[in-house]
């Protein structure tokens, strides 16, 4: 409890410190218009407002990136399971998904539509790991 109240202490000096600038600009702009309290009033309020905006456009731009950093690692074992480690299928050992469906496409035995299927999955893969060697060299 006395690290909460010590945090919350210094928190609360922490942005008592960082708007002392703001205080004294909103003063001096206040006193050489000669607009009195009520402008230092205003100009603080303008600059934190001005702050507030400027933080949620900090955040629009960054949410997107740290959402993508976060869900690189996840991307990339998919990726790696479909495209490099072996393909679990009862009976057979396949080194890689992209091999399964090689022969899946490839059986004459199979129904056409199968085929179709498995074929569209294969580009599939393959796009999604281009697509996404892409966004890793672009990152």
């Amino acid at each position: 409890m006395e690290f909460e109240t010590r945090r919350n202490r210094q928190a609360v000096l922490t942005v008592g410190i960082m708007t002392i600038p703001d205080i004294v600009f909103s003063g001096v702009i206040s006193y050489y218009f000669e607009w009195g309290w009520i402008g230092v009033v205003g100009v603080f309020v303008g600059l934190q407002v001005f702050a507030g905006l400027q933080w949620i456009l900090r955040m629009a731009i960054a949410w997107p990136i740290w959402w993508a950093m976060t869900k690189r690692s996840q991307t990339e074992a998919l990726l790696a399971s479909l495209m490099e480690d072996s393909y679990p299928v009862p009976g057979k050992s396949y080194r890689s998904a992209t091999q399964y469906f090689e022969e899946t496409a490839m059986r004459s035995d199979l129904p056409i539509e199968t085929r179709l299927k498995a074929a569209t999955t294969i580009g599939s893969l393959l796009y999604a790991k281009g697509r996404f060697d892409l966004l890793m060299e672009t990152l």
